[in-house]
């Protein structure tokens, strides 16, 4: 990821997202990969990212109550999620390459 942000090839496509994304901000964890002639997209399955941390990650003027918040949701996700295999919470799809992908 960081490479691709570094070279100008990392795209954010806010209107990407689909059932099981959180929609309010729209898409926030779909992701997609493209290497040779393939595309990997993976989103992450409904549950593992708790609507609050959307939200509140989303919001603008927070108050320092609601940055104190959404600082210690972020440990808590981690928490959460790094113990699991990657299948448990990524439904990842790999494809031919979409002509359109940078």
């Amino acid at each position: 990821m960081t490479r691709a942000l570094t070279d100008g090839r990392l795209t954010v496509d806010r209107s990407t997202g689909g059932r099981g994304v959180i929609s309010a901000p729209r898409g926030p964890y779909v992701f997609r990969f493209g290497y040779r002639d393939r595309t990997a997209k993976a989103t992450i399955k409904p549950g593992h990212v708790r609507e609050e941390f959307v939200m509140l990650g989303a919001k603008k003027d927070k108050s320092p109550g609601e940055v104190a918040r959404h600082e210690a949701l972020k440990p808590e996700m981690a928490n959460r999620l790094l113990p699991l295999p990657a299948e448990e919470i990524y439904d990842v799809r790999v494809q031919p390459k979409e002509l359109s992908f940078k």
